[in-house]
């Protein structure tokens, strides 16, 4: 098995097999400081050589626009002035894949940009994270014990949730005959999310949206959490800024204050 150095190396060359991409495009999707030095990597062939550059996956939002952003500071153009000052003393060739690796203003610069970028993220992410915990109240979760033929599973899948016990409540309430009801599709969301299941949160939320009933519109809220505990700010605003256009959606006023964080 490659090591990191070698893996980034043959990503961006292009030379890895089908599989082999596949593997490091996933890691790369749960692994930010992997993610980052790809990013940083490519960043520097795309200034400093002729090998193209091969396109990297998202990571996510804060990354991305935290990275992106750094590139472009005074910091980094001082930095790079520097970094072509040491190409030119050390006789650096743009044709040679690899010309710039050796050379210490290269590997200065690359580990400059991957820490403060790593820095950055970490910073956004746990600003995020703290506003997930202070706004994700489920206390007004609505009871399940009052609706329904099947006191005795409504009443359980509740119970296992107060308790914590979300795949418990997944595998019981994940099923077409429970789906119908948007208040048990709350509880399966919320199940997901709690376990960092993301892609079937959303979904399920979604379901909630499109159920046509009173809590339907709830579903812009659970999704507005769904997206600021998975770090991704532009569409946590995009939903507060859907539930701040209806006063008379659920937490519309949590929904403002919010978004007012955010965008300060």
């Amino acid at each position: 098995m490659m090591d990191d150095e070698k893996a980034i190396e043959a990503y961006l060359d292009q030379t890895l097999s089908d599989d082999e991409r596949e593997l490091f495009e996933n890691r790369m999707k749960e692994d930010v400081e992997l993610f980052t030095e790809v990013r940083v990597q490519q960043e520097m062939r795309a200034q400093y050589s002729d090998t193209p550059v091969e396109h990297v996956p998202e990571y996510n939002e804060a990354v991305v626009s935290a990275l992106t952003a750094h590139l472009k500071s005074r910091e980094v153009q001082e930095l790079s002035a520097k970094i072509k000052a040491g190409k030119q003393r050390y006789g650096a060739q743009n044709s040679s894949k690899t010309s710039w690796r050796p050379y210490l203003y290269y590997a200065a610069a690359a580990v400059t940009l991957l820490l403060v970028a790593t820095v950055i993220f970490f910073n956004q992410e746990s600003s995020m994270q703290e506003l997930y915990v202070a706004y994700n109240d489920v206390s007004d979760l609505p009871s399940l014990t009052t609706k329904g033929d099947d006191q005795g599973d409504l009443a359980e899948g509740e119970r296992l949730f107060s308790e914590e016990k979300y795949a418990e409540v997944i595998s019981l309430f994940d099923q077409s005959a429970y789906r119908q009801n948007p208040q048990v599709l709350e509880y399966l969301g919320l199940s997901y999310l709690e376990l960092d299941r993301y892609d079937k949160a959303l979904a399920t939320f979604d379901e909630l949206l499109s159920s046509n009933t009173l809590d339907s519109n709830k579903g812009y809220w659970y999704k507005t959490m769904t997206y600021l505990k998975q770090g991704n700010r532009k569409k946590t605003i995009e939903n507060l800024q859907i539930i701040k256009e209806h006063p008379t959606y659920y937490k519309f006023n949590s929904a403002d204050a919010l978004l007012e964080e955010l965008e300060q």
